[in-house]
C-alpha cells in the first residue's frame, strides 16, 4: 500500500479553532501541491462544515468535551458518553494505528508534542521513519502542557522542527520562547487563515458590507447573559441589519440537552426581530465577508478571520487562566485599528453598543498588518519534506 506523505492531527475539546487553523492548512496542500496524498485526523464533529466541500480527506475519532469553570477548563464526558480518560485511551490507540497502516511520511501535530491527555505517545512509538512536526499559534500563553519538560522531552525525542503560525514583528518573543524551551528555531510562516484559503478556492461569497456577524464560537456558564446583552445591543441599532449570531447549540450529548438550550436561546433572541441565529458551519465565512463589523471572541482563529475579512471589530475576552487570548488580542489591538476589547463575564449591552459605535467609526476593509498566507508557507515547508522523505525512499 502507498504512504500517506502527510497526516495532519488537530487538537480538539474547546471550540473550533485548532481544527480550523489546521483544516486551513489541509487545504493550502491539496490546492498547492495536488500531488500530495494528505489527511486529517481529529474530534472535531464539524471538519465538513469547515472544508465546505473542498477535497480533504478528513478522520474522525470520538469528540472531547470540555467544561470551564473559574476560568480554568477540564474535560467532560464526549459526545458517545465515554469519560474523558476513557477517550484519552481509546484515541491514542485510534492515532497509533493510524500511524501504523498509513505510515506518513510526514505527521504534523497541532498545539504539543505529546498531544491531547498524552495521546500521541504510542503513535511515537509506532512512527518508523515517519518525521514528526511541530505547528503552533503565534501566541502560546501559559499553558502548562506546552511549557512542561514532558513536552520539551517528547519534541527532542521525536520531532524534526517547529511550525509557528505568527509573526515576528509583532511576537517575535514568542517565537523566542519556543526556541528556548524546545531547542528548535521555529519556522515563521505567518498568520494560518482558513477564511483565505476558502476564498482562494472559490468558495466564499462577498456581498455588501452590512450588518454585523457575532461570531460566539464557545458556549460556557455566561453564555445566555452574553446572548442577552448582544440581543440589547442589536436593538439598539435597528439600521444597522441583519445581524447574524453564529454559535453552537449542539449540547454536549446528554439527551434533550440540546432542545432546551435551543429553546432557552430562541426565549433570548426573539426580542430582535433584524436578528438570526445561526449554527456554525459553512455559512460563516461569507457572513463575514458581507459584513460591516464584527463581533467575535478572542481566540487565533476568530481574530484571523477578522484580520482577513478587514472588518472592524469588538473582540470579547474570555478571561481563561492561560491568557493567551488577553496577551494576543492586545497586541493586535496595538497594531491595527478598528479593534476593542472588551471582558466577555458580566458584559452589558450599553458598553457593547458604544464598543461597537467606536470600532465602525474605521472604513472597510481595514488593512492587515501581520502576513495571513501562513498556510500556503507552512504547506510548501511540509510538502517539501515529504519529497525529501520520498527520494531518500528510491
Amino acid at each position: 500500500m502507498k504512504r500517506l506523505d502527510i497526516l495532519l492531527y488537530a487538537h480538539d475539546g474547546r471550540g473550533v479553532g485548532h481544527a480550523s487553523r489546521v483544516a486551513a492548512l489541509g487545504l493550502a496542500l491539496v490546492r498547492r501541491h495536488p500531488a500530495m496524498r494528505v489527511a486529517m485526523l481529529t474530534g472535531e464533529r464539524r471538519v465538513a462544515s469547515l472544508l465546505r466541500g473542498l477535497p480533504l480527506e478528513w478522520i474522525k475519532m470520538p469528540s472531547y468535551a470540555t467544561s470551564v469553570r473559574d476560568g480554568r477548563s477540564s474535560g467532560a464526558a464526549g459526545d458517545c458518553g465515554l469519560s474523558d480518560a476513557d477517550l484519552g485511551e481509546a484515541r491514542a490507540e485510534l492515532i497509533a494505528s493510524c500511524v501504523r497502516i498509513f505510515r506518513p511520511r510526514v505527521f504534523v501535530a497541532d498545539h504539543t508534542p505529546q498531544g491531547k491527555h498524552r495521546e500521541l505517545l504510542p503513535a511515537i512509538e509506532e512512527r518508523g521513519d515517519t518525521r514528526f512536526v511541530l505547528g503552533v499559534r503565534a501566541v502560546v500563553g501559559g499553558v502548562d502542557k506546552v511549557w512542561s519538560d514532558l513536552a520539551a522531552s517528547v519534541f527532542a525525542s521525536a520531532y524534526s522542527g517547529i511550525l509557528w503560525y505568527g509573526d515576528a514583528a509583532l511576537c517575535g518573543d514568542e517565537a523566542a520562547r519556543l526556541f528556548t524551551h524546545f531547542g528548535r528555531e521555529p519556522v515563521a510562516c505567518g498568520y494560518v487563515s482558513r477564511l483565505l484559503e476558502l476564498a482562494a478556492a472559490g468558495r466564499v461569497a462577498q456581498g455588501m458590507r452590512e450588518g454585523v456577524v457575532v461570531g460566539l464560537s464557545w458556549r460556557d456558564a455566561g453564555f445566555l447573559d452574553l446572548l442577552q446583552a448582544v440581543t440589547e445591543t442589536a436593538n439598539e441599532f435597528p439600521g444597522l441589519s441583519p445581524w447574524r449570531v453564529f454559535c453552537d447549540l449542539s449540547g454536549n450529548g446528554q439527551d434533550g440537552e440540546a432542545d432546551a438550550l435551543r429553546s432557552q436561546v430562541l426565549d433570548v433572541v426573539r426580542a430582535c426581530p433584524h436578528l438570526r441565529l445561526e449554527e456554525f458551519g459553512e455559512g460563516y465565512g461569507d457572513a463575514l465577508m458581507s459584513a460591516r463589523a464584527a463581533v467575535v471572541y478572542g481566540g487565533y482563529n476568530s481574530l484571523t478571520d477578522i484580520l482577513a475579512a478587514g472588518l472592524p471589530a469588538v473582540v470579547l475576552l474570555r478571561g481563561m487562566r492561560d491568557q493567551e487570548q488577553e496577551d494576543h488580542a492586545r497586541r493586535l489591538a496595538g497594531v491595527r485599528p478598528g479593534i476593542t476589547l472588551l471582558p466577555a463575564d458580566g458584559l452589558g449591552a450599553a458598553d457593547l453598543a458604544d464598543a461597537l459605535r467606536g470600532v465602525m467609526a474605521h472604513d472597510v476593509p481595514i488593512k492587515s498588518p501581520v502576513p495571513l498566507d501562513g498556510a500556503a508557507r507552512a504547506a510548501d515547508v511540509l510538502a517539501e519534506m515529504a519529497r525529501a522523505a520520498r527520494e531518500m525512499e528510491k
